[in-house]
């Protein structure tokens, strides 16, 4: 009798888990698919709409692996639905920080961020980043030198807004959006 209501629990836990994931990824899709095709728009650009979407897949295949991870984990060690639902996001804080962190400068008494393109926190940063943010980045551009494998942005705080807080945000509303999501999808 208590194995039979530990496979019950075990199994809708699973199922909770894997419905969670699906509903989360796919709103992941979606939204980021919209961005891309509003600024497309925007940029009067649709020559590179497919290639861009084609990307987006890869990134998207990144986030959705590392989301699913830690969502399975925290689901397993946590039995508060919203710690675990929210875990990623404050996993993705951490990192972001610690990057952001890291590659703080002061030259000429101006604290700037200073990378190259091929530093693995800045790709990091780049392969979690979503469409919103270049949508945004349509009005608020970030400028800087970005050759010759230097990443330097001219405005610190322009940076901060479009490469750490904004798909900050971004994650605790899709992992809000994918808890209404499921609630609807119960009742």
């Amino acid at each position: 009798m208590r194995y039979s209501i530990i496979y019950k629990h075990m199994k809708q836990t699973v199922k909770y888990v894997i419905k969670f994931i699906s509903i989360w990824v796919f709103l992941n899709f979606i939204l980021n698919e919209t961005a891309l095709f509003m600024a497309s728009l925007l940029n009067h650009n649709f020559y590179s709409i497919i290639t861009d979407s084609l990307r987006d897949l890869e990134y998207l295949a990144i986030q959705a692996l590392l989301f699913g991870l830690i969502f399975t984990i925290a689901s397993k060690h946590f039995t508060n639905k919203i710690v675990s639902s929210y875990l990623f996001v404050i996993f993705q804080s951490l990192i972001f920080h610690v990057v952001f962190l890291l590659n703080i400068e002061t030259h000429d008494n101006t604290v700037i961020f200073s990378t190259t393109w091929d530093n693995i926190g800045l790709k990091y940063l780049d392969y979690n980043g979503t469409e919103t943010t270049y949508l945004i980045g349509h009005f608020l551009p970030l400028y800087g030198n970005f050759e010759d494998g230097i990443f330097i942005p001219e405005n610190i705080y322009i940076f901060y807004f479009l490469w750490i807080f904004t798909p900050l945000v971004y994650f605790a509303l899709l992992t809000w959006l994918t808890m209404k999501v499921i609630r609807i999808s119960v009742n």
